[in-house]
């Protein structure tokens, strides 16, 4: 190119091929934008501590409650009866709620998965053209601290379970 037309045909064929390109450079850059977007509207919104605060003194457990709670190590049979008598219901009620303000729900109460003891509860709300809504609880297992007394070992299981929403 360069002994055919000179430098002038070389800048014009690297413009003409290049013009392209920067429209695909364009959509990723745009692309890009909107995903850091979606991603920072998610990281906000889960910092967003929505939990209800005690109203006064008498709310606050006392040391003893605190204390029962820490040392207590619930097996897999109290966390499916948790699940299927306080979790579910309660997703229940939330989900009746939203279908009351016009919202299509779905509730599941899903089976083990392979390798798992005990399943899971799937919420779903449908959001139309945005990305649905989803709030799942997994019961999940975790190792527990020996507690301090002797006979611990023999009556207190290694794992515990616990919600993780």
């Amino acid at each position: 190119m360069l002994m055919t037309n000179g430098i002038s045909a070389l800048q014009n064929t690297t413009v003409i091929m290049g013009l392209p390109f920067s429209f695909v450079i364009f959509f990723v850059m745009a692309g890009l934008y909107k995903s850091l977007k979606v991603e920072d509207y998610r990281r906000e919104s889960a910092n967003r501590d929505t939990a209800p605060r005690p109203l006064g003194l008498q709310d606050r457990l006392s040391w003893k409650k605190r204390l029962s709670r820490l040392m207590n190590y619930p097996g897999t049979r109290y966390t499916k009866q948790m699940m299927e008598t306080v979790c579910y219901p309660a997703m229940e009620e939330v989900a009746q709620e939203l279908r009351l303000r016009g919202a299509y729900v779905e509730l599941k109460s899903l089976p083990p998965e392979e390798g798992q003891q005990l399943g899971h509860l799937d919420l779903l709300v449908h959001m139309g053209e945005e990305q649905n809504f989803v709030y799942q609880i997994w019961p999940q297992q975790y190792s527990v601290r020996a507690l301090p007394t002797a006979h611990a070992a023999v009556n207190r299981p290694t794992t515990g379970w616990k919600p993780s929403c």
